[in-house]
Order: C-alpha cells, then structure tokens, then sequence
C-alpha cells in the first residue's frame, strides 16, 4: 500500500533456560531466594548431603488446596504436608519499591559490579 505507519513491538513472551531468564529479569536464580514468584517469601532448604538450596518442595503451595500431593509425605520434604496459601503475586510497584530501597547501581556504574554483588548475597536481585 506504501505507507507509512508507527509499529509498536512488544515481548510477549519467551522460551528459554531458567539462567537466561535470571539475565532478562535481573532477578539472581541461584540460592535460597531464587525463585522469581516467591522473593523473599521462599521456604527453601539446603539438600543435606550436597549443600544445595532448593525450594522446589515449596512450589506444592501452587498445586490446587485439595492436591493429594500437598498430603503427600513421603515423596517430597519427609513428613511434610503443605496447606499454606501461595505468596501473593507482587504488583511492579511492589517490585519497583524494594528495588528503589536496596541501592542497587545501574551496570553503567563505575563499582557497580561489587556492589551489585554484594547486595544479591541477601536478596534476590543483581542488577
């Protein structure tokens, strides 16, 4: 038709490894807080012989209330039920707030690299 018009592209979503997604959201997936939907609400625990932390076993709060596997104690967490509601979602204002509140430095930053650091060992976020 030869004409001019404004296109606005957007991401609507991505499939990738849990890693590339730690790049794109800057929220850090490695240690007890690294599940992007449970922040700081997480129940994580480390593996007794290899030292790891994993949180999977608490992703059985978003199974549905009456789920036989929240009852099941034998083949996650020994002797565990989960009847607990999952975390509520977090609004990007909520998100925004906390960010604000660490001192994280943009990248661009001269020393933001050991900073950045520094404040992901306590929470989640690297960047």
């Amino acid at each position: 038709m030869k004409t001019n018009f404004q296109m606005r592209p957007s991401l609507m979503w991505i499939v990738s490894n849990f890693s590339t997604y730690s790049m794109l959201s800057r929220w850090s997936t490695y240690g007890k807080t690294a599940c992007p939907y449970c922040m700081e609400d997480t129940d994580a625990f480390q593996l007794s012989f290899e030292g790891k932390s994993t949180w999977f076993d608490y992703h059985r709060h978003f199974l549905l209330r009456y789920s036989n596997e929240r009852k099941n104690k034998s083949s996650f967490h020994r002797d565990r039920i989960v009847l607990d509601k999952p975390p509520a979602n977090k609004s990007g204002e909520y998100i925004l707030h906390k960010t604000e509140a660490l001192g994280v430095m943009e990248v661009t930053e001269l020393g933001s690299n050991a900073i950045n650091n520094e404040v992901s060992k306590t929470n989640g976020w690297r960047k």
